[in-house]
């Protein structure tokens, strides 16, 4: 169809009639910290029954308007939930959601028995925000293990009330406010406005529609954790996916090197103030169950460690599973006779470090094992007495795991271990 034609209500009413015709594409996020991709966001491509392609924007708006939001979930997420249970994924994928799709039986299905970190529902702006009555729909994920991503804040004006109501893992700031910030004060203004507010209510913050360089390094400059747009790749199948690019990996390292000597200081751990008086506010004041105290301890040692990945793994008869994880990945079961650092960890109920090109710190004493060469800096803390299991913390660089990181590590780690426990996560 013509691209200046609006999108005729009767054409999407049919494309649901019939065999609802699409493909799914796929655009990658990148860690503003490390340069390495995070994950991806799945996104779809609606055709006609004549293989034309519709205009995606509009057909979503259209579909919405018609009463089909639910309807079109059903088939979107059905495909992604395919997807995850085919590809070898190493990062989560991002998946978007209407609010009123978390209500429904069918989707719920498909969702709710795969919370295992490879999947991040993004709920969307389309239609009307449901307000509470979504709010024990997305909790009952949270609380299974699962992430909730927010988008495109700051197009609205309900912004505010949804990280109320949600308490989400990840925000997306809307495109339009990425759209040349690094030429506009109060874009900029808007956004360090944002990450404050990300640091006290631990979420990690994602700028959605960076297109060149000089965006790119703003969204860095004001402490935004991931990027995603078009200057990093395009949409694309998953066989032409984005891979790593060495060359972003090393500009990302060099721009975070100048910043920290512009700073005049090493490893800045400054975030732990308002992280830790924020987690203390939360566990003491809410009603939170034994889920939710674990995973507001890992989003606060998330913000203020800044790792590559952050993973709770819980002893097993037959191995390591991982039940719950911040950062890159949800990593696969490791199983209880290989060697390893977890192994060491869990059996010795002490911390273990892998650390290249550096000195161990004296907080882990004696006693560290070296059983894996990668990553270069990686980091085990015992969880419970007895240790029912194991948090893992790592970076891509050497020598990350100073002093102070560790006694944060540690102290967190104690702290999870006394008000969380095997029994209360179902084991």
């Amino acid at each position: 169809m013509d691209a200046n034609q609006s999108l005729n209500p009767a054409l999407v009413s049919e494309w649901f009639e019939h065999e609802p015709k699409f493909s799914v594409a796929f655009q990658s996020l990148i860690s503003l910290s490390s340069g390495q991709i995070v994950g991806y966001e799945v996104l779809t491509r609606p055709f006609t029954l004549a293989g034309h392609l519709l205009p995606v924007e509009e057909f979503f708006e259209v579909a919405t308007s018609l009463g089909y939001a639910v309807d079109l979930d059903r088939l979107i997420v059905g495909r992604a939930m395919g997807l995850a249970r085919d590809l070898e994924l190493s990062v989560p994928i991002f998946i978007n959601v209407h609010p009123d799709s978390l209500r429904d039986s069918f989707v719920q299905q498909y969702l709710f028995p795969r919370v295992d970190g490879r999947i991040v529902v993004e709920i969307t702006e389309r239609g009307n925000w449901s307000g509470e009555a979504m709010q024990p729909y997305v909790h009952d994920y949270q609380n299974l293990g699962g992430a909730i991503a927010l988008d495109d804040f700051g197009a609205g004006y309900s912004g505010l009330q949804k990280l109320v109501m949600v308490h989400p893992n990840y925000v997306k700031i809307d495109r339009g406010l990425i759209d040349g910030c690094d030429l506009s004060a109060v874009k900029r203004n808007l956004i360090a406005s944002v990450e404050h507010i990300a640091k006290f209510l631990g979420f990690a913050l994602i700028a959605e529609g960076i297109e060149t360089y000089d965006e790119m390094v703003t969204c860095m400059s004001l402490g935004v954790d991931i990027g995603q747009g078009f200057y990093f790749s395009r949409p694309t199948t998953w066989e032409a996916r984005a891979l790593p690019d060495p060359t972003l990996v090393e500009d990302v390292a060099a721009i975070r090197t100048q910043a920290v000597l512009a700073e005049g200081a090493g490893p800045n751990i400054d975030p732990f103030r308002s992280q830790f008086a924020s987690l203390m506010e939360h566990l003491g004041t809410r009603l939170v169950t034994p889920i939710e105290q674990l995973n507001l301890i890992l989003t606060a040692l998330y913000k203020i460690l800044k790792p590559y990945s952050l993973t709770l793994y819980m002893a097993k008869a037959r191995g390591f599973t991982p039940i719950a994880s911040r950062g890159h990945n949800l990593r696969q079961e490791i199983p209880i006779e290989m060697p390893s650092t977890l192994r060491q960890c869990f059996y010795e109920a002490k911390p273990q470090v892998i650390q290249h090109f550096s000195k161990i710190p004296a907080i882990l004493g004696e006693g560290w094992g070296q059983s894996f060469p990668i990553p270069e800096s990686l980091a085990t803390m015992p969880i419970g007495r007895p240790v029912w299991g194991i948090l893992v913390a790592d970076y891509l660089n050497s020598s990350h795991w100073t002093d102070s990181r560790l006694q944060v590590f540690q102290g967190l780690s104690e702290l999870m271990g006394l008000l969380v426990n095997a029994d209360s996560l179902g084991s």
